[in-house]
């Protein structure tokens, strides 16, 4: 009986040692996770604030107000206002994490010739550029090439920003 009593025993040390382990290692494995995740920052950022806002407010109030809310930045949408949109974001500890423009298929200049001007001042800041595609039928694959073409010529200018 004496055996079976210390074989217990042993069984529920072993037992023991065996989930302080697993709690340790996942202790471990949870802060490396949340590590991880400070290290991978995801920006969180406005759409579309500007053109969707009743109360019209200014490129400074928008700033702040997004300040205000937690966000980390915004989008910009067209070429005009770019410098003080930048302005404006930094003076409130945000970031200008995009810039809309749009390109026409149909047109004869199929985008705005001051891309590249307008961008310059983004230069450095890890902005992306996001482009609506018009002058075409939805889902029209026929002029693909000439939107690749387009695209390409967007680049060349943009690639130095």
């Amino acid at each position: 009986m004496a055996k079976i009593g210390i074989h217990l025993y042993l069984t529920r040390a072993s037992i023991m040692k065996h989930i302080i382990s697993f709690v340790c290692v996942c202790c471990l494995v949870f802060s490396a996770f949340l590590a991880a995740e400070e290290a991978v920052k995801r920006p969180f950022f406005a759409v579309c604030h500007d053109t969707h806002d009743a109360k019209k407010r200014s490129i400074e109030e928008q700033s702040r107000m997004l300040a205000e809310l937690g966000f980390d930045g915004m989008m910009h949408l067209y070429l005009k206002n770019i410098p003080e949109r930048l302005a404006s974001a930094k003076k409130h500890g945000l970031k200008v994490m995009m810039v809309h423009t749009e390109m026409n298929l149909s047109a004869p200049q199929p985008f705005d010739t001051h891309l590249g001007e307008a961008l310059a001042g983004l230069k450095g800041e890890g902005t992306m550029l996001s482009v609506t595609i018009n002058g075409g039928k939805p889902s029209d694959t026929s002029q693909d090439d000439k939107a690749v073409k387009i695209l390409q010529d967007m680049l060349k200018i943009t690639e130095p920003l």
